[in-house]
């Protein structure tokens, strides 16, 4: 089954924007939890989509680099910038209807978003509790 990863980015500096040396260390954490849950992917298969805030890039940076193993793809050549992740939940869940509809290959998709996207992710999937910085919840694809 598809899945649908929304992570919220790391912690991060007020002044510069970008993550902390806290926040880089909650991603790589959230990076090995996710290959712990998901495994191993095929790069063929898996696509991160980030808002276009300068921590959410980072983020999304740190992810793929993890995921990225052989030393000769980088990990930017999958993620890609996607404003719609920096808005509302309608907009995010459009941007998986999309990936989902023309990119039939990705298996995983990561939406790397801020915490009102994902407490509306949370609301609209059923999903409870509270998230943090570096939280990420899975949902199948075809719930959005």
């Amino acid at each position: 089954m598809k899945k649908v990863i929304v992570l919220r980015h790391g912690d991060y500096s007020r002044q510069s924007g970008d993550l902390s040396n806290y926040g880089r260390r909650q991603l790589e954490h959230s990076a090995k939890r996710i290959e712990e849950e998901h495994g191993t992917f095929d790069p063929k298969t898996w696509l991160i989509l980030h808002s276009p805030a300068r921590r959410a890039q980072s983020s999304a940076l740190i992810l793929a680099n993890h995921f990225i193993r052989d030393g000769i793809e980088h990990g930017a050549d999958h993620i890609s910038r996607d404003g719609d992740l920096s808005v509302d939940y309608h907009r995010a869940s459009r941007a998986a209807r999309r990936i989902r509809d023309e990119r039939p290959e990705i298996e995983l998709l990561i939406l790397v978003t801020h915490k009102p996207e994902l407490e509306m992710v949370m609301r609209e999937t059923g999903v409870s509790g509270s998230c943090g910085t570096g939280c990420y919840i899975t949902v199948d694809m075809d719930k959005f």
